[in-house]
């Protein structure tokens, strides 16, 4: 009987040792799948700054249009200032 109860003891003690790997592989997927949500994470953030940098270039070139055009339309004033004081 003492026999039966050892290794049932020792059954027991097993059973909690693959408990604990289990719960420390559940931990692990846990981690695993932070790990995945944090790099889609990053990889949004990448995209959205991605996207800011555009905006930001988009935003320097409609500024430098606008700045031509109002040069351009500057210069085309001024010549025809010229062109009526010279009639």
């Amino acid at each position: 009987m003492l026999v039966d109860s050892l290794a049932l003891t020792d059954a027991l003690v097993d059973s909690l040792a693959l408990t604990d790997a289990l719960v420390d592989s559940l931990a692990l997927t846990d981690a695993e799948a932070d790990s995945l949500a944090l790099t889609d994470a990053l990889v949004d953030s990448l995209a959205l700054t991605d996207a800011l940098v555009d905006s930001l270039v988009l935003k320097e070139e409609l500024v430098d249009s606008e700045s031509d055009s109002r040069a351009d339309s500057l210069n085309s004033s001024d010549s025809d200032s010229l062109t009526d004081i010279d009639s």
